[in-house]
């Protein structure tokens, strides 16, 4: 992604790093960004210049994983 992606706090986009969808929470020295999973877990700090929008499918991915992880608890 080019150094002008500048994704909005509360955007969802995709970690390219890490193969993981956040929602952005913080931006840090202008260049380093904070994502919080869409699930549970723990914050983490990625590069903007490796970051993009997640797509539709991304986002919907991470509630099908949800909804996986609820349905198994409930066994």
């Amino acid at each position: 992604m080019s150094a002008e992606f500048m994704p909005a706090i509360g955007s969802v986009v995709f970690d390219t790093t890490l193969s993981a969808v956040g929602e952005v929470v913080s931006w840090e020295d202008g260049h380093d960004v904070w994502l919080r999973p869409l699930g549970d877990g723990p914050e983490w700090p990625a590069n903007r210049d490796r970051l993009r929008p997640a797509s539709p499918a991304e986002k919907m991915s991470v509630g099908v994983s949800r909804a996986n992880s609820i349905s198994r608890r409930r066994i």
